[in-house]
């Protein structure tokens, strides 16, 4: 998306805030689980009125991404953004900020603004996903194919790296399935 056609902010966008960030919360309120384990897009400002900010759960890790600014114009921003979900999500045990266009790669890539240590893995429909949530620009866990994850639903398939070995696992696959992952890993010599 070219961000450099965002309008400049106003006064509107931080009066209408609070109720836009409300309304998302309650729209996403059947989403959230007890357990604190898994991930969602919590705002997409872009389309709910608000398009400098967008905000992530991953676990107990809120993750804020300034868009369309400077660090210093996004700061007041997401500041108020950080303020107003901590007040409703007191579960919430870090806040990452990260600011697309900044010119530093250490704000691009996101600064811990409340907490200390961002979540490290996620649950989503029983596959846990290993995470560092200051590695790049983005998260790297993309929310938005969500929907993609939970259709592929007996096929999701994680292979994971290691040095000197592959660990292939599966999730809720029948049996049949099953079989067809032991046949792709040996050909993989997994």
């Amino acid at each position: 998306m070219d961000h450099s056609i965002i309008q400049p902010m106003d006064n509107l966008t931080f009066t209408a805030l609070p109720a836009q960030l409300d309304a998302a919360l309650a729209a996403r309120a059947g989403l959230m689980e007890a357990g604190h384990t898994t991930a969602l897009r919590l705002f997409a400002g872009f389309y709910e009125g608000c398009p400098y900010l967008a905000a992530d759960v991953y676990g107990q890790t809120l993750v804020l991404y300034g868009y369309g600014g400077s660090p210093e114009e996004l700061r007041p921003l997401l500041a108020a953004a950080q303020k107003h979900l901590l007040a409703r999500l007191p579960w919430i045990e870090c806040v990452v900020q990260k600011v697309r266009l900044a010119s530093l790669p250490d704000e691009r890539r996101g600064q811990v603004s409340y907490g200390s240590t961002p979540a490290q893995a996620v649950q989503e429909r029983g596959v846990t996903y290993a995470l560092d949530l200051l590695l790049n620009q983005d998260a790297s866990l993309y929310l938005d194919t969500r929907r993609l994850r939970a259709w592929l639903g007996g096929w999701q398939v994680a292979l994971y790296a290691a040095p000197f070995k592959w660990f292939c696992t599966a999730s809720g696959m029948r049996q049949y399935n099953v079989q067809l992952l032991q046949h792709v890993c040996l050909q993989l010599r997994i």
